[in-house]
């Protein structure tokens, strides 16, 4: 009985680990033509050496700005052929530069296209991640007294 349940938390363990690392870690996209999806979890640092065109469409409101004051707004469209919903937002084409910029509202999909190769980082807040972290750790402790329960009733 007591190697079993070294046996199930070892295997907790692991799995809140890697569920972790994976969930707030900074996610890299790199390449000429970038379609991503982007919301206020994470803020963006897009790096290149020329200017980029961005396209971005959403069924929900949305707002990116730069540090330095650029901002990118969606506006209502008429929504694409098969869309479900009534409301689209689009933005763009537009040219921006790289920097840092924040998704301070809503959701989006990103179209970013450039001649020369754009490096897109995407960091996860730090309050959000510490959040993010906080649910895991409390489902992995649930997960662990779960298992913990059935290897007495069963075991």
């Amino acid at each position: 009985m007591k190697v079993a349940i070294w046996i199930w938390t070892v295997v907790v363990l692991i799995g809140v680990y890697f569920f972790s690392v994976n969930t707030v870690d900074d996610k890299v996209y790199t390449g000429t033509d970038l379609l991503l999806n982007v919301n206020t979890e994470r803020g963006l640092s897009i790096d290149s050496t020329s200017r980029i065109t961005l396209q971005a469409g959403s069924s929900d409101f949305f707002l990116l700005r730069d540090l330095r004051g650029e901002t990118i707004l969606g506006t209502p469209t008429e929504p694409p052929l098969g869309w479900d919903t009534k409301l689209y937002f689009v933005a763009g084409p537009t040219q921006i530069q790289g920097g840092q910029w924040l998704v301070e509202d809503g959701t989006a999909t990103l179209h970013l296209k450039s001649d020369s190769k754009i490096t897109v980082t995407a960091v996860m807040w730090g309050g959000v991640a510490g959040g993010n972290i906080f649910l895991i750790l409390l489902a992995g402790a649930l997960t662990w007294m779960v298992g913990f329960l059935i290897g007495r009733i069963f075991l």
